[in-house]
C-alpha cells in the first residue's frame, strides 16, 4: 500500500489577489532597477566624456518613497502566512528568481529572516530543476546558504544552551 501526502492547496480569490500584487510589484521593482542599471551605465559613458549626461530615473508612484527592497517585503507581509505557499505557486520562474534576488538582500542584511528563508525553500524547492542549471543564479544561491546557516547555527547554539538549562533546573 502506497501512501501519497501532497500540500492542500486552495486556490482562493484572495491567495490569487495576493499573488498577481507581489507580481506586479516584482515587475515594478524590476522595472526599477533596469533603469538604474542604464543610469549608471549611461553616467560612466557620461564621465569619460563621451556623451550628454542622463536623467536621474524616476521612481514609481507605488513605491511612496520605499526602496525596491522595502517595497517587495511589504507586499510579501501582507500576505496571511497561512497563504503564503499557494500565492508563491502562482509565480513563474523569472518572477521567482527576483523574488529569490530580493530574499538574499533580506538575509544579507538580516531582515525578516524567518520569512525570508521560508520564501528562498519554498522557491528552491519548487524550481530546484531550474535553479541548478541556470548558472546566473549559482552566486545568490551560494549567498543565501551562508547566510542562512549562519544565522541558524548562532540560533542552535542559543537553543542548545537553553536545553541545558532546562536540563539542570529540571534535577
Amino acid at each position: 500500500m502506497k501512501i501519497e501526502s501532497a500540500p492542500a492547496v486552495k486556490r482562493t480569490a484572495e491567495t490569487i489577489r495576493y499573488g498577481d500584487d507581489l507580481m506586479y510589484a516584482i515587475e515594478m521593482a524590476d522595472e526599477w532597477r533596469e533603469e538604474v542599471d542604464q543610469y549608471s551605465l549611461q553616467m560612466e559613458i557620461y564621465d569619460k566624456g563621451q556623451g550628454a549626461k542622463p536623467e536621474r530615473p524616476k521612481p514609481n508612484i507605488h513605491f511612496l518613497g520605499r526602496t525596491v527592497f522595502d517595497h517587495i517585503l511589504l507586499k510579501v507581509k501582507q500576505i496571511r502566512s497561512s497563504d503564503l505557499e499557494s500565492t508563491m505557486k502562482f509565480l513563474n520562474y523569472s518572477h521567482a528568481c527576483s523574488l529569490l534576488f530580493y530574499t538574499e538582500h533580506y538575509l544579507r542584511n538580516n531582515t525578516e529572516i524567518e520569512l525570508a528563508t521560508r520564501i528562498a525553500l519554498f522557491l528552491m524547492k519548487a524550481y530546484q530543476t531550474q535553479l541548478q542549471q541556470q548558472s546566473e543564479m549559482h552566486q545568490i544561491l551560494a549567498s543565501m546558504n551562508i547566510h542562512m546557516k549562519h544565522y541558524f547555527k548562532e540560533h542552535k547554539r542559543v537553543i542548545g544552551k537553553n536545553l541545558c538549562a532546562l536540563q539542570l533546573t529540571s534535577k
